[in-house]
Order: structure tokens, then sequence, then C-alpha cells
């Protein structure tokens, strides 16, 4: 996510219709912005590959619909069971007493170092972190992310997760 993008802007990409389609009139009306804002929001949105303009209407692009369907399956995740991510201590494999189920959970643990930083610096580098966001939450444009190294570290996870929860709130 670009840090010249607000998380409000992301909003649109939800607000697009099941054919991808923004209309920025309904999307104004559903946002409570006005058309200008959505306009502007679009263009910021079309800057960073989420949104094009063709055949005279604006579209999720691939990447803007692999956006809003990480959104939609976080935001199903979050009200149904899900396997908890077991934070391990990487050599020896030794169980730390503490499991993840979400995001939210996730955000909060790296936060406030409720595991030990280089614990969960090492799962991230390992890969472990991001095949449980991807198989487990069902975020896949984490994976796009990370797979193309716009997310390398776990401050870059961080900010990631945050401005995730805020858009699936």
């Amino acid at each position: 996510m670009n840090a010249l993008v607000f998380v409000s802007h992301y909003k649109i990409v939800l607000a697009s219709n099941e054919n991808g389609i923004i209309d920025p009139k309904a999307v104004s009306e559903k946002l409570g912005l006005s058309i200008s804002t959505v306009k502007k929001y679009i263009k910021n949105l079309a800057n960073e590959g989420l949104i094009i303009y063709k055949d005279g209407v604006f579209k999720l692009t691939n990447k803007g619909e692999a956006l809003k369907k990480s959104l939609l399956k976080l935001r199903n995740k979050a009200e149904q069971g899900i396997s908890p991510y077991l934070v391990t201590e990487p050599d020896t494999g030794v169980l730390i007493p503490l499991s993840i189920k979400n995001y939210e959970q996730l955000y909060v643990v790296i936060k406030y170092g409720l595991a030990p930083r280089n614990i969960l610096e090492e799962h991230f580098r390992r890969g472990y972190l991001a095949k449980w966001i991807k198989e487990v939450l069902g975020d896949e444009y984490f994976a796009k992310l990370y797979s193309e190294g716009k997310i390398k570290t776990l401050d870059d996870l961080k900010n990631y997760i945050k401005n995730m929860i805020k858009l699936i709130k």
C-alpha cells in the first residue's frame, strides 16, 4: 500500500460493484463523499495501478480485484474460526505460549512485543508468517506484495496490517 494513498481511498475499491466497475456517483452516495473527492481518490488509486479508465468507465485492475478479494476474505475470516499461528523458537521448535488467530492479534503481538522481536523477525524472514497469512487468512494481496518485495520487514508487515484492519472494520 502506497504511503501517499490514505486508507480511506482504498474504501473505493470495496465500493466497486460485482464486475469491478466504480460509479463515482454511487460511491459518493455510499461513502458520504463528494463526487470530486471520489474522483481524486480514484486518480490516486489509478496511479497505484488499482483502477483504470477504459471504455468510459472506471474499473478495478487485476491488482485492484486482488485487493478487494483479500479484504472481503479477511472480513469473512474474522467471523470464522481459523487455524491459529503458533509462535515457536525457530531453531529448537519450542512453543512460545502464544497463538495468533487474526490480523488484530498479529498487529498487537508485533506492536507491543508480546513475542520476542528476533523470533518474529526470523519467522518473517523464513516466510512462515507470509505462508500463514496467505493460506490461512487468505490474503492474496499481501502475498503479491510480499513476493514483489514491497513488504520486506516486520515493520512493513505491521504497517500493512494496521491499514488492512482499518479497511475491514
